[in-house]
């Protein structure tokens, strides 16, 4: 069994396994009003060791987030990859396209830094090279995940991240969940593999806003993507509780937010994926890309949160 990192405030507690992707296990926040005699829920429908790593937790999807194809950073191009293929450290989906990047399960080492882990990356095709680095505060009632890249060649490379949280409340199932909206946002379509029906970003810009920013999630099966203009922003509430589980992407710098989006709804029902990305699925075809410039850091922020909501 690989050993879990804990964290602990006097009400929060938080774990993980840097050596298997620094995948997360466990979520505990405290409830901001207790009148209801509950101190504290687990808010991540956490991963057992030994179980589906791609369907609970929290894993980190770089250097491309969900679909991507063609694609650049792998070896084989063909139209569909072979699950014995020599890139093992790949999941594909229903039709054979790589997901959610190559370094979900590469073990991070511990840095100098408090709560703070690396990775080292090098694509296996044009051989650029990169670090990451992730970091951890925990709150009294949060979490902030912070990531640094750092690019290590004399030229600009492209690139998506993303994070892919299996969040969960303790009062039912998904479908009494309700999920709200905040600022604005706007519904990407999806073709039948997932992938942006987009050709270029001018083609975000066209999109309608969405009206409707409060969803009931009962009945609905989602694999959805959004995009935030101002940087993510969700809430996630069981209708008879005064609390709410808040995921967002917040910096005084736009080029630190993570902007998209993908939520999605497992067939079993138990827990909801909220995905902080960079980019959408597909980034080198239907938007701008990431680049670095070399010895330059570029970092990122989202938070998780449970407060107190506002009835209306």
């Amino acid at each position: 069994m690989t050993k879990a990192t804990t964290l602990r405030t006097e009400n929060s507690y938080f774990s993980f396994l840097p050596e298997l992707g620094c995948q997360w296990t466990e979520l505990v926040l405290p409830i901001p009003d207790q009148k209801q005699g509950e101190k504290s829920i687990s808010v991540i429908q956490g991963y057992k060791q030994g179980g589906d790593f791609f369907s609970s937790g929290n894993f980190c999807m770089f250097p491309w987030v969900n679909r991507m194809w063609p694609n650049s950073f792998i070896e084989q191009n063909e139209l569909k990859l072979a699950a014995s293929s020599k890139n093992s450290h790949l999941v594909l989906d229903g039709n054979g396209f790589p997901l959610h990047g190559s370094i979900s399960n590469s073990p991070w080492r511990r840095t100098n830094s408090s709560n703070s882990y690396s990775l080292d990356y090098k694509d296996p095709v044009q051989l650029r090279k990169c670090q990451l680095e992730q970091s951890f505060e925990l709150r009294d009632s949060s979490l902030i995940v912070e990531t640094k890249i750092l690019n290590q060649e004399p030229n600009n490379w492209d690139y998506s991240l993303g994070y892919h949280p299996y969040f969960q409340l303790p009062h039912g199932t998904v479908d009494d969940w309700i999920l709200e909206f905040h600022g604005r946002v706007k519904n990407i379509p999806l073709d039948q593999n997932c992938f942006p029906i987009l050709e270029n970003f001018g083609q975000i810009e066209t999109l309608p806003y969405v009206n409707v920013k409060t969803v009931a999630l009962k009945f609905l099966s989602l694999d959805h993507l959004y995009y935030f203009p101002e940087g993510l922003s969700i809430s996630l509430y069981h209708p008879e509780h005064p609390y709410a589980l808040n995921i967002e992407s917040f910096s005084s710098n736009t080029n630190n937010l993570f902007p998209f989006c993908q939520i999605y709804t497992p067939s079993n029902r138990e827990s909801i994926a909220i995905e902080p990305m960079l980019t959408p699925g597909n980034f080198e075809k239907v938007y701008f890309k990431y680049t670095e410039r070399k010895f330059r850091k570029n970092h990122f922020f989202f938070q998780i949160s449970l407060q107190l909501r506002s009835i209306k």
